[in-house]
């Protein structure tokens, strides 16, 4: 599930974990949603904030967590940079450390965008670590901000099917799959999901 870091995709790469492929994205659809959170930010924050999304784009993931450390030292309350920091730690594969940032941002109580793609994020570290009960949870509270993601419905079928409950991870999988008919990682779970129920 490693990937689909920051939510919407503007330029994506596949990348396929198992059976699960997931969007790797960084940009525009970050920039869009912090727009009015970055005009009340501090210049240094706003230097370095910028600096680690152009790491993190670039797959610099070290030096974007150095970039996210220092806006975080500039504001502490910069949720968004938390959010980015918690994605850097997950292309590392460092889930727990990810996982803490995803938690500091979301108990920032940040803007509802910013809380969505948090508990998303954590969702994504969660299946990684195979704690699935607790991706199910943080999948579940992103789409009550937003029920219309059709990767955070493939991953909550992910966990699903990965726990045996054939009939939720039918009913999230269907659903991303009408959000995004092209999306293949829905209808390869959809077919494990439907075989295993017999």
């Amino acid at each position: 599930a490693l990937g689909a870091l920051l939510h919407r995709p503007l330029p994506a790469t596949a990348v396929r974990s198992r059976s699960r492929i997931s969007l790797i994205c960084v940009g525009a659809a970050l920039t869009l949603v912090l727009v009015g959170a970055l005009a009340r930010k501090s210049h240094e924050t706003l230097i370095h904030h910028e600096r680690g999304l152009m790491y993190l784009e670039n797959r610099h993931n070290d030096r974007a967590i150095e970039e996210f450390n220092r806006a975080i030292a500039s504001d502490p309350a910069f949720a968004p940079a938390h959010n980015v920091l918690g994605v850097a730690y997950l292309r590392k594969a460092s889930f727990e450390q990810a996982i803490n940032a995803f938690k500091k941002c979301l108990e920032l109580n940040p803007e509802v965008s910013v809380r969505e793609m948090a508990f998303y994020n954590m969702g994504l570290a969660y299946l990684e670590l195979s704690r699935n009960d607790e991706a199910i949870g943080a999948f579940n509270q992103s789409l009550q901000l937003n029920s219309q993601d059709p990767d955070t419905h493939h991953f909550l079928g992910e966990a699903y099917l990965v726990k045996e409950r054939y009939d939720e991870a039918i009913t999230a999988l269907q659903q991303s799959h009408k959000l995004k008919p092209d999306q293949v990682g829905p209808r390869i779970g959809l077919g494990e999901a439907y075989e295993a129920k017999g």
